[in-house]
């Protein structure tokens, strides 16, 4: 019967082909980044809603990311897993002035979450805490940071998979690691210009790449400081050229595949 996914409201069906199947119908351009062999998420029903919301809740559901595409009028998707124990698309060496200042970071609470609901929404919801630990939800008379919770909804086919989704928030929202939120790259400084492959990585670096930062500022971390690009700005003069990168912790993303049948 060939309008029998229709009447079952598309259930079942992946995040990125929905998406897919959305821009098709409404002549709007999309391009793709995957992780070959690890599908998104599977959807719940398609409710009567708007483009954008269709796309968004996509998006929501699956953790990934939807955005303008560059250098062309359309959308990109980033799959959640294509930003998986990726490669360094960029290596900025911070000792030979390529990192602007002022390159420090914040120390705040306003990325931490460590406690997490996740709710379908035909109403099953899942919860994830982190209990022990320097980032739990205990007290910090008691070792933990307290209470930070969030929630947020999804549409998703199964309740089996709300419980990753809440744990995948919840390691985002505990990452024990120092927040770099904004890193200037000098693209006029003269080691730079005189290394045409930094240039071009830089200016290639898109939405969800991972990038690292070596040799940084004494005092500040004895590691290299890797990091996901979720966005950028660049400022051009005379004689001033930069790149601002908007930046999250690169370890949530770091994930063990094991081979087997």
């Amino acid at each position: 019967f060939d309008l029998a996914t229709e009447l079952n409201a598309f259930r079942n069906e992946t995040a990125a082909n929905r998406i897919g199947r959305l821009c098709d119908q409404n002549n709007v351009s999309i391009a793709y980044v995957d992780n070959h062999g690890i599908v998104s998420e599977l959807m719940g029903p398609q409710r009567p809603l708007t483009l954008f919301q269709l796309l968004k809740e996509c998006a929501d559901t699956d953790r990934g990311t939807l955005y303008d595409s560059k250098g062309e009028l359309g959308l990109t998707y980033r799959e959640r897993s294509a930003i998986y124990s990726q490669a360094d698309r960029l290596t900025v060496d911070y000792s030979t002035g390529q990192i602007g200042e002022p390159f420090k970071p914040v120390r705040d609470d306003q990325a931490t979450r460590n406690d997490v609901t996740v709710t379908r929404t035909r109403g099953s919801y899942a919860r994830a805490q982190l209990l022990e630990g320097p980032l739990s939800v205990q007290e910090p008379s008691e070792g933990g940071v307290g209470r930070y919770d969030t929630s947020l909804t999804v549409n998703a086919y199964l309740d089996a998979q709300l419980d990753h989704i809440a744990g995948f928030e919840l390691r985002k929202g505990t990452v024990a690691k120092t927040r770099y939120p904004s890193v200037t790259l000098n693209m006029h400084n003269p080691n730079v210009v005189a290394d045409s492959d930094l240039s071009v990585n830089a200016l290639d670096l898109a939405v969800d790449d991972r990038f690292s930062i070596i040799n940084p500022k004494t005092g500040q971390t004895a590691d290299d400081i890797s990091l996901i690009a979720r966005g950028w700005s660049r400022y051009l003069s005379n004689f001033i050229d930069t790149i601002t990168i908007n930046a999250a912790p690169a370890e949530p993303y770091d994930v063990l595949r094991l081979d087997g049948d």
